[in-house]
């Protein structure tokens, strides 16, 4: 084989690579992040929810 052709091979395979390499980081970047969203929306539920029934158990008692 040519040793021109063979070093453009070696060069676009480790080209492709640093690619793939680069979209799994990426990837795991773009995971991360939706998975602290994902907590932040679950704590804010959380505390939502929580206010609404300590809101509720003062009405009933007042009412009571």
């Amino acid at each position: 084989m040519d040793p021109k052709l063979l070093n453009w091979l070696q060069n676009k395979m480790e080209t492709g690579l640093d690619f793939c390499q680069e979209g799994k980081r990426r990837l795991k970047l773009t995971i991360r992040n939706i998975q602290a969203q994902k907590s932040q929306v679950v704590a804010f539920r959380y505390r939502f929810e929580k206010n609404n029934v300590d809101r509720f158990l003062e009405f009933m008692r007042k009412s009571l």
